[in-house]
C-alpha cells in the first residue's frame, strides 16, 4: 500500500494550519479524508499506488488542489501544501 504525508502551511508565515481538511482522490472510488493536527500535519495511508489529486480547505484560506501526484507502492510521498489567506 502507498501513503502521502506532509504539512498544510500558511504561504506567508509557513506556520502549520490546524484543522485543515485534506483529501486525496484518484478519480476512481471515494476520496480519502484527513484533518490536520495542531502543527498542520496530515498523513493519508492505505492508498493503492497510482496518480492522485490532493485537495486542501481551511477557514480563512483559499482552497488548494495539486494534481498529478504519483504515489508509488511502499514509498511514502511528502507533499507540502501552501495556502493563501483570503482578504
Amino acid at each position: 500500500m502507498a501513503s502521502i504525508w506532509g504539512y498544510v502551511l500558511d504561504d506567508l508565515t509557513y506556520v502549520g494550519i490546524n484543522g485543515a481538511d485534506v483529501s486525496i482522490n484518484s478519480g476512481y472510488g471515494s476520496p480519502n479524508y484527513h484533518t490536520t493536527t495542531d502543527d498542520g500535519y496530515y498523513q493519508i495511508t492505505n492508498l493503492a499506488y497510482g496518480t492522485y489529486t490532493l485537495y486542501a480547505r481551511a477557514g480563512g484560506f483559499y482552497s488548494k488542489s495539486i494534481s498529478g501526484i504519483s504515489v508509488p507502492s511502499n514509498n511514502p510521498v511528502y507533499r507540502e501544501i501552501d495556502m493563501r489567506k483570503k482578504g
